[in-house]
């Protein structure tokens, strides 16, 4: 069996109430209802016992959830990249020298110039994932 349907006036409460960290007599006065404090209060406590409000709320708090995860996922997959990347070596330069033999061989010498990894990068990226999973202090 499905929930009926929010209002307008209960989808901006859930709305709000969600955003402000759950003040309903706050979510209640910005969704239309009228009245004193008490009243609003009032509503607030009557809207959030009815089973398709607590629903959708939960429903936005799972979604919200969701987007955080993703988003902390992301950050956590391009700091990796930034100490896996500060973990190789990178070419910096290329001299390439070409000599002609007396019997008309060419030969060409290639010399790269490499430089080595920037540990304080990696270092300062490998920190930061361990920040996100609360692994060392601030």
């Amino acid at each position: 069996m499905t929930s009926p349907a929010l209002t307008h006036k209960q989808m901006i409460f859930v709305e709000t109430y969600i955003q402000n960290g759950g003040n309903g007599t706050a979510a209640a006065r910005a969704a239309g209802y009228r009245g004193t404090a008490a009243t609003l209060g009032a509503v607030a406590h009557e809207n959030l016992k009815k089973p398709n409000i607590q629903s959708e709320i939960s429903r936005r708090q799972k979604e919200i959830r969701h987007q955080l995860e993703i988003s902390t996922q992301a950050k956590r997959e391009q700091l990796w990249a930034i100490a896996q990347e500060a973990a190789s070596l990178h070419e910096v330069n290329r001299l390439v020298e070409e000599s002609t033999m007396q019997d008309g061989v060419v030969v060409r010498t290639i010399t790269v110039v490499l430089t080595p990894f920037d540990p304080k990068v990696a270092i300062r990226a490998i920190h930061e994932l361990n920040l996100m999973d609360g692994d060392c202090p601030g």
